[in-house]
């Protein structure tokens, strides 16, 4: 048997270095959107716009009115591993911002056409940023609002086999849909809004409490049976539920929220399920938002490369806090006083009010565990 050469160790390229975080920053349009949507709040956005063309796949345009940045900050933003979030190690344990690795534009710029206008409050300009497919920029100065737009084209451009695994215009399209319904819950002061192919998919203002921005989100036919959840305590509980009477298939109809970011978390649901106890069929749960705000260095935000799941320090304390928030709705809910209920309303499969899955999918509940 032949013995192989010995390899040399060699630094990557940056481009493939970008390349190679682009395939977990950036898995499809709803990735680009995530990133850069975060990237907004995080900015200090009072108003985030999202445009996209062909469910992102040749456009995403998403805009703030935000901070904003000076041209120096932008070219470094593009930087991999360059953030403004954190500084230690020790931050990581209590980091309130949506993110913090400073990989998504970097990545992004390695695998579409990108096109970045900003000003920062101090400027008397903007400037644009134009790249694409590499780590080189042009810079030139523009008159524009102070706050970020950035345009990304041409997704996957340069690395066609990634393009294979995306799905419709319509399956991305409710990927995004459902993700910036779940900011709006997170946020309901935010004015948030979505185009798709130059058509309004929706455009919400500010709502003055989560009860408002719910009803907005879950629409008409759910509105009106949505009951507020709440619950005091080092986990406080916040949220809105529908009556058991309006129950579907599956727990991806309840959109989870942790210190304001969405997650997809099998605790919560349980929570939820446990509470409502035999007022639902098995497997089924209601609809609506559950929002847990937890104690400093009680939530690891470290432990998935899109920030979709979170690690908590106890799940017995939180499922608990859940359970019991959700409980005292149930008791002075007043269907559960007057008998109005008239009895659970199915589903004719796993679609949800505006016929969409879930959030991020569908993933069964289970108990608390430490």
């Amino acid at each position: 048997m032949l013995t192989p050469a010995p390899s040399i160790i060699e630094r990557l390229d940056p481009l493939v270095a970008n390349q190679i975080a682009a395939g977990e920053v950036v898995e499809r349009p709803f990735s680009v959107v995530k990133e850069l949507v975060e990237n907004s709040l995080d900015a200090g956005a009072t108003r985030v716009d999202v445009a996209l063309t062909e469910g992102g796949r040749t456009l995403i345009q998403v805009t703030d009115n935000g901070h904003g940045m000076s041209e120096a900050q932008a070219r470094l933003a593009f930087e991999r591993h360059a953030t403004s979030k954190l500084r230690t190690a020790a931050e990581l344990a209590r980091v309130q911002t949506y993110g913090f690795r400073g990989e998504a534009l970097a990545s992004i710029l390695s695998v579409a056409r990108v096109e970045l206008t900003t000003r920062g409050p101090d400027d008397d300009t903007g400037v644009q940023l134009l790249g694409g497919g590499s780590t080189t920029l042009e810079a030139r100065p523009v008159a524009c609002a102070q706050g970020t737009d950035l345009i990304i084209r041409d997704l996957f451009f340069n690395v066609p086999a990634r393009l294979k695994f995306l799905r419709t215009p319509a399956t991305e399209l409710g990927h995004i849909q459902r993700y910036l319904d779940a900011v709006s819950l997170a946020r309901p002061g935010l004015h948030v809004s979505l185009r798709h192919n130059d058509r309004k998919v929706f455009d919400r203002p500010p709502d003055d409490t989560l009860l408002a921005r719910a009803r907005a989100v879950f629409g008409k036919q759910v509105a009106g049976r949505l009951f507020v959840v709440e619950g005091a305590g080092d986990y406080a509980v916040t949220g809105c539920l529908t009556d058991p009477g309006l129950q579907k298939r599956g727990p991806s109809h309840v959109v989870t929220l942790v210190d304001g970011r969405p997650v997809r978390d099998r605790t919560l649901h349980h929570a939820v399920a446990q509470a409502y106890g035999p007022l639902l069929e098995s497997g089924r749960y209601p609809l609506g938002v559950i929002h847990v705000r937890c104690p400093p260095g009680a939530v690891d935000v470290n432990v998935h490369p899109a920030k979709t799941e979170v690690r908590f320090l106890s799940t017995q304390a939180i499922h608990r806090a859940v359970d019991t928030a959700i409980r005292h709705m149930l008791a002075r809910a007043p269907w559960a006083r007057d008998g109005a209920d008239g009895g659970p309303t199915h589903d004719r499969g796993s679609e949800g009010a505006h016929g969409r899955s879930g959030l991020f999918g569908t993933t069964a509940a289970r108990g608390p565990r430490d």
